[in-house]
């Protein structure tokens, strides 16, 4: 079916990392409007986000690996006009963009029915709505009311996002992203998958299983909280890298890199199991190169409360305490409190933590420091 014999297929997104359902996306608006042309818009920087994950150059690449895997037909353009705009974009530029260069050619907007919803809340979309027509692809759960003219394509498809994508990816689990994706991203060690798979080799099973809950945890409440995800996530995969070390493996460590510490004579002979967050972070600085200060100090002392702490070392102090794979009670109502309130989460886990201790004859970590 061609709506027009000059037309112009334009689909934007983060494409964070592009996942099976965008190439589905792709393909099914290909086959039911024929356009002459197709343009993918990945963004420099999302309206509707603060920072992405991978660089512009490696999404822009995924994408072409993705096309090149599906077999995608026709003429596809992978466009750098967010790129060479050097700033956040709107898509309302976007199609003002094309409009111009391609004067003549029907445009049509690829979007999900998830946007659609609340299409009417998009920058100047009465100025898109001029200039192009909506081509919607119906995600399951979402309303398919045909608002703003817009034309369907037959298929539902999942609700899946890259969001969700990237929390399976940290936790080495790539099965709704191409073939090829998965090839380039650990081809060039995006995500921080060179590291995760390191980490795994060196933890047991259920270890790991715990890193990779501390990891899924950590990205969500940095992103309700306004942490940095990039530092969230790179703490939790290494903040219990040493964990399953023999006390004599952290010994070795502490004197590999001359790790001066007042108490950690105490540590080895009351506390020895505390000892992983001191070699962890050393492993962090000099073995994976982790040049972020705030990513250390994380690290260093996250089995550790104390008085003075940043938003980064409470995140994931809490998240190590209420990971996912921690099923007991307290666990479950610090994690419900830290999507609310991540300081009252952090108090209550202390809390926690110390009559543990307390309840176990054991003494309290943070008295030593």
């Amino acid at each position: 079916m061609s709506y027009d014999k000059k037309s112009l297929l334009i689909f934007g997104g983060s494409f964070d990392p592009p996942h099976k359902i965008h190439f589905e996306m792709i393909s099914q608006a290909n086959i039911f409007l024929k356009p002459e042309k197709i343009i993918i818009v990945p963004t420099l920087l999302s309206p509707f986000k603060k920072a992405h994950f991978a660089s512009f150059k490696d999404r822009k690449k995924m994408i072409e690996s993705g096309i090149k895997g599906k077999k995608i037909k026709g003429k596809i353009e992978i466009s750098d006009v967010e790129y060479e705009m050097g700033r956040k974009t709107y898509t309302y530029e976007v199609i003002a963009h094309y409009s111009k260069k391609y004067s003549g050619y029907k445009i049509y907007l690829l979007i999900g029915s998830d946007l659609l919803e609340n299409f009417n809340k998009w920058k100047r979309h009465k100025t898109i709505l001029k200039k192009a027509n909506l081509i919607t692809a119906i995600r399951s759960g979402f309303n398919h009311k045909n608002k703003f003219n817009a034309i369907f394509l037959k298929k539902i498809f999942p609700n899946i996002s890259s969001t969700n994508i990237r929390k399976d990816i940290l936790s080495l689990n790539f099965s709704k992203v191409p073939y090829s994706v998965k090839k380039y991203i650990l081809k060039n060690n995006l995500y921080f998958t060179d590291i995760l798979r390191e980490v795994k080799l060196k933890q047991t099973k259920e270890r790991f299983k715990h890193t990779k809950g501390v990891v899924r945890l950590s990205y969500e409440l940095a992103l309700k909280h306004n942490v940095d995800m990039k530092k969230a996530v790179i703490a939790a995969i290494l903040h219990d890298y040493t964990r399953d070390f023999s006390i004599e493996g952290h010994r070795r460590i502490i004197k590999r890199y001359k790790f001066k510490l007042k108490a950690i004579d105490k540590v080895f002979k009351h506390s020895p199991q505390i000892l992983h967050q001191f070699t962890s972070s050393l492993k962090a600085k000099h073995v994976f190169k982790i040049k972020d200060a705030d990513v250390i100090e994380a690290i260093k002392w996250h089995s550790v409360s104390e008085k003075k702490r940043s938003k980064l070392d409470k995140l994931l102090f809490v998240s190590d305490f209420s990971s996912y794979d921690r099923n007991f009670l307290e666990a479950s109502k610090v994690r419900k409190i830290a999507f609310q309130n991540l300081d009252k989460a952090y108090k209550l886990a202390k809390f926690y933590k110390e009559k543990d201790l307390k309840e176990r004859g054991l003494p309290i970590w943070q008295n030593f420091f």
